[in-house]
């Protein structure tokens, strides 16, 4: 099921971003924000988050 906060918001087709500049940052999720948010813990869980975050690591 979507999440019906970000459904709205998503476009359905995302348009390649240009990079104008860089810094590094963290994201990190708390087990209170993964048990309210499943989508979350499934992108964790299948290793997705993983991922995406190795698709984005600094030049």
């Amino acid at each position: 099921m979507a999440d019906p906060i970000w459904t709205k918001r998503v476009p359905a087709r995302l348009e390649p971003a240009y990079l104008l500049s860089s810094q590094q940052a963290f994201v990190g999720f708390s087990q209170q924000a993964l048990s309210k948010r499943p989508e979350l813990a499934q992108l964790r869980a299948s290793g997705e988050m993983q991922r995406l975050a190795g698709m984005y690591k600094p030049r």
